[in-house]
């Protein structure tokens, strides 16, 4: 699911705490009618200034309402400006925000600690990946892998699926949010 904030907003500048509610608001009742949707990306194409108040209600506070249910991600990102605010609100209130700038993934707001630096590393450069794939690319055991990966993951920096494993049972695949 795509959701524009360009199309809820109605003009190309998004600005205030109001506006971002209201938003925030029509996202959240989008979400929820539609609860199969496990990923949404809330595009800002059609938007030339957005300010800090706008983002923090209209996208940080909604990751937070929905972390651990639905991953969202934000694409159409063109001005260093914008990501600059987006990334301030999502530092300051502890969210990160997955922001899709020019086909390559930025991850905003709060770096992970230096232990889970690279594992999100791999994983920006693979895409998605398992407990297994990490141990092995990082020369790291797996259970280590595996409480990295789920750290990220708690956090609301990847999204998380399970599959069949070669073996049969179930393993969980650990993926950017796209």
């Amino acid at each position: 699911m795509t959701i524009s904030l360009h199309e809820l907003v109605g003009v190309p500048d998004a600005w205030g705490f109001e506006n971002g509610k209201a938003v925030a608001d029509e996202i959240a009742r989008r979400v929820e009618a539609d609860p199969d949707e496990v990923v949404i990306q809330l595009s800002l194409d059609g938007l030339v200034h957005v300010d800090a108040s706008f983002f923090r209600e209209s996208v940080v506070n909604v990751l937070k309402r929905f972390r651990g249910e639905r991953y969202f991600c934000v694409v159409g990102v063109t001005s260093p400006a914008v990501v600059e605010n987006l990334d301030a609100v999502a530092l300051r209130r502890e969210q990160p925000v997955t922001a899709w700038v020019g086909g390559e993934c930025r991850i905003l707001g709060p770096t992970p600690t230096a232990g889970l630096q690279p594992v999100l590393s791999h994983l920006v450069k693979s895409g998605a990946t398992t407990t297994n794939e990490t141990a092995a690319a990082l020369g790291v055991s797996v259970p280590n892998a595996s409480n990295k990966l789920k750290a990220l993951w708690d956090q609301g920096y990847l999204l998380r699926r399970e599959r069949t494993a070669p073996t049969g049972g179930i393993e969980h695949e650990y993926a950017l949010i796209r």
